[in-house]
Formats: C-alpha cells, sequence, structure tokens
C-alpha cells in the first residue's frame, strides 16, 4: 500500500498488481496521474485509490480494476476524477461518502457489479460526461437530507447508450432514459417516460405525477425513498428485481398500472407503504410491519 504523503505530483510509469488496496491515505494539493496504467487489484474488500480527510486531490488517466471499490472518497473536499477507467469492480466504480465538492467527470464507469457510482452523505457534487455501461445501477444515492440533493448531474449516459436525468427542482420529465433521479423535486410530472437501465429514483420528493411510465428490465422498476403523496398512473413495471419498492414513504397511489414478473417483489416497503399494498392485486407483495 502507498500513502504518497507529502508529493504533490504523482505520475504512475508502470503496470500495478496487489492483492490490497494500492493507494490509500490523507493528501493535500495532490495530483495522481496514472499516465494510462493499470492498478489491478484481487480483493473484493479493497479499495484501487482510497481518499479520505483530504482535500484538493484530483486522480486522473488511472484504469482500476479489481477491487471492492475502484476509488473510495470519504470526509473529503475539492476531489476531482478525470478521465479514468473504473471497471469490473465488486461494489462499485466509484463511492463518495461523507464528502463534497467532489468532480467527476469524463470518466468510464462500466461493469461494475453493483453500482457504477454510489453517492452517500454527501452535497455539491458534480457528475457530468460520464459513460456508465453494464453496472446494475448506474448512480445510486443514498440521501438522508434534502441538502444532499444539491449537486450538478448532467451529460452522462447509461446502458442501451441512454441518457442518464437528474433533476433537484420541479420538473416536466417525458422520453427515454437509463436512470431517472429525481432528488427533492416536488410536484414534478412525469408523462410517457421509458427507464431502462437502472430504474427510476424518486428521493425526498412529494407529490409528483408518474403518468404512463413504462420502467422495465432494471433493478427497480420505481424506488421512492422519503417520498410522500406520489400518484402512479397507467405505469408498466415488469420483470424488474422490485417492481416498487417502498422505504419511508407514505399515502403513495397507483392507479391501473401493470406490475407482474418482478423477480423478488412485484411491491415491497416498509410499513410506510401499507396503502400501495393494499390497494394493489397482486400476489407476490410484501409489506413489512
Amino acid at each position: 500500500m502507498n500513502t504518497l504523503k507529502k508529493c504533490e505530483y504523482v505520475k504512475v510509469t508502470e503496470d500495478i498488481l496487489t492483492n490490497e488496496s494500492c493507494i490509500y491515505g490523507t493528501f493535500e494539493n495532490t495530483i495522481l496521474d496514472c499516465n494510462f496504467h493499470i492498478i489491478y487489484g484481487n480483493s473484493i474488500v479493497d479499495y484501487g485509490v482510497g481518499i479520505k480527510d483530504s482535500n484538493n486531490f484530483t486522480v486522473k488517466n488511472c484504469i482500476v480494476e479489481g477491487f471492492g471499490i475502484g476509488i473510495y472518497i470519504v470526509n473529503s473536499s475539492k476531489t476531482v476524477l478525470l478521465k479514468n477507467n473504473l471497471s469490473n469492480n465488486f461494489w462499485s466504480g466509484v463511492s463518495v461518502e461523507g464528502s463534497h465538492t467532489t468532480v467527476i467527470s469524463q470518466n468510464t464507469i462500466c461493469k461494475n457489479s453493483w453500482y457504477g457510482l454510489k453517492v452517500q452523505s454527501s452535497y455539491n457534487t458534480t457528475i457530468s460526461e460520464n459513460n456508465f455501461f453494464e453496472n446494475n445501477i448506474s448512480i445510486y444515492f443514498d440521501v438522508s437530507d434534502k441538502k444532499e440533493c444539491i449537486n450538478d448531474v448532467k451529460n452522462n449516459l447509461g446502458n442501451h447508450d441512454l441518457p442518464i436525468y437528474y433533476t433537484n427542482r420541479r420538473a416536466k420529465i417525458s422520453g427515454s432514459y437509463a436512470e431517472v433521479i429525481l432528488c427533492n423535486a416536488d410536484e414534478s410530472v412525469l408523462h410517457n417516460v421509458r427507464a431502462r437501465g437502472s430504474g427510476i429514483f424518486a428521493i425526498f420528493t412529494d407529490n409528483t405525477q408518474f403518468i404512463s411510465v413504462n420502467s422495465s428490465k432494471n433493478i427497480y422498476g420505481i424506488f421512492l425513498l422519503n417520498s410522500n403523496n406520489n400518484t402512479m398512473k397507467n405505469c408498466t413495471f415488469n420483470r424488474n428485481v422490485y417492481g416498487i419498492y417502498l422505504q419511508n414513504s407514505s399515502n403513495n397511489k397507483v392507479e391501473d398500472c401493470t406490475i407482474y414478473n418482478n423477480s423478488k417483489f412485484d411491491v415491497y416497503g416498509d410499513a410506510s407503504g401499507e396503502s400501495i399494498c393494499k390497494n394493489v392485486e397482486h400476489t407476490n407483495i410484501s409489506c413489512l410491519p
């Protein structure tokens, strides 16, 4: 494991093969340039590059494969990931946790077993001009406060070369997308939206209408987190892992939707989802007490 302490510019000159985290530590005003060399791991619990309690650290031109997490950013600010290839990692290509003012731009993030990018308890994250292909979920936001919806996400592609749509304000949306993410986007309207790649995520989003939406062959047809009083009408949620997934989300309505052949549950939720569970007639339903 290398820590790169007190280095301002580090250039990798050859490929690296390791059975543990390759680069991990706390950095200040440092640039790591792999010059398109590979950092290859053989561990599902370690990271290729781990950035902790750091400020103004840039990682560019790196190819990171074979780790639990390709690049892990925690409790850091002003981290930049530029023109990296983060592929074939077990949990995620990139994980950002408890950090702010992170820039993730012009990367290829593909074939990671679960997430392309996971952002947790973080805000002011810029995600632009990245290609997310063949991840189960392209971008996943684990949000516990509306402040964490303050992000700039634009011009990213997901599965099937479809765009990823993100908004943190009221919007009217139609068209085809790999993934749709509503974060603090109350009173939005999705009409004739097709999601094929990761699904639809509504986070801290209330009083929104989903009309004639088709979100099928994803992990989630639709995932509602801390989202209340929404209406799904004439929607199709088929052949996902979960058709409708509810977490801490109440008083949501389903009208004339088609929900079937989802591999785990057509409707799954905690007690907040009781109104949907009682309203949808189907045997493959689980609402926890």
